[in-house]
């Protein structure tokens, strides 16, 4: 018996779990608040009957619908067998093969990249994704099993995935994830900042301007944990390039000078969304 290589992480699931119950309780809401409308107005509205519609058909589908789903799931994967691998789809029946001569040279041509989820080996349809698994101490040995067997039948050596290679390519995937998320906060915050000082030309825009000072604190705050994140970053980086001697890891490499001017987005996103409004409000 071969060892089998899951499609998804383990927290995929668990965060699935947690996702349903919360849009059960949605639906739930959606159903009583939309319902309730619709007979104090004598079912004489159609849209509320639509969003009534909307939440039952939203609860029967993650009450009977989506646990099923998220079982054929965890059907879908790899097996690691001694002639090669196998692919299984969803309803747990095999599709496809993948040789082991296919998976070497595709690491002989250097299509090994770092993802958030694993480390992902190969292109197109033979791709396989060794996720990382960081809490699950049985599943992380089962993808180290499946990563061992793929090492044992080809020549390349591949990087290390386990011990301090693997904490690396996790801080690596949590860095990356951190960042993209400032980014974002920083370009949100940014907007809302543009309307609030807008606003607080008026003659009673005392409680905007408040808010635009507490934004741009905020902002303030995140601008100086996304520069820490980019330097813990860099350095993680070129930790991970010392510990692959062959620096077989390909991808996005650090571009210092890139990284270092994404939170300038948020100033040029300011001043273009104050320069909108100032020029929509002159227009007017």
């Amino acid at each position: 018996m071969g060892n089998f290589l899951p499609k998804y992480p383990k927290n995929y699931f668990k965060n699935q779990k947690g996702l349903r119950s919360f849009w059960k309780m949605i639906s739930i809401g959606i159903s009583i608040i939309f319902g309730i409308l619709a007979c104090i107005d004598k079912f004489e509205k159609q849209w509320e009957l639509n969003v009534f519609y909307f939440g039952i058909a939203l609860l029967l589908f993650y009450i009977f619908i989506h646990p099923v789903w998220m079982d054929a799931k965890k059907k879908k994967g790899y097996k690691f067998e001694e002639d090669r691998i196998y692919v299984f789809n969803i309803l747990g029946k095999q599709t496809r093969m993948i040789a082991y001569q296919t998976m070497e040279k595709a690491v002989q041509k250097r299509q090994v990249r770092c993802k958030n989820n694993g480390l992902v080996i190969g292109k197109g349809r033979n791709k396989i994704c060794f996720l990382y698994e960081p809490g699950s101490l049985e599943a992380a040995k089962r993808v180290r099993q499946c990563y061992d067997m793929l090492q044992k039948h080809i020549e390349p050596a591949l990087p290390c995935f386990r011990q301090t290679g693997q904490d690396l390519l996790d801080r690596r995937a949590f860095y990356r994830r951190c960042r993209k998320r400032q980014t974002i906060l920083l370009l949100i915050g940014s907007f809302f900042a543009g309307v609030f000082c807008h606003n607080s030309s008026d003659p009673d825009a005392t409680v905007m301007l408040i808010a635009a000072v507490v934004v741009g604190f905020c902002e303030t705050l995140t601008l100086l944990s996304l520069y820490g994140t980019i330097l813990l970053e860099a350095e993680n980086e070129k930790k991970l390039q010392e510990n692959s001697k062959r620096q077989i890891i390909s991808g996005r490499k650090m571009r210092v000078l890139a990284k270092y001017t994404q939170p300038l987005w948020s100033s040029v996103c300011f001043c273009l969304m104050h320069g909108l409004f100032s020029f929509h409000k002159n227009s007017t």
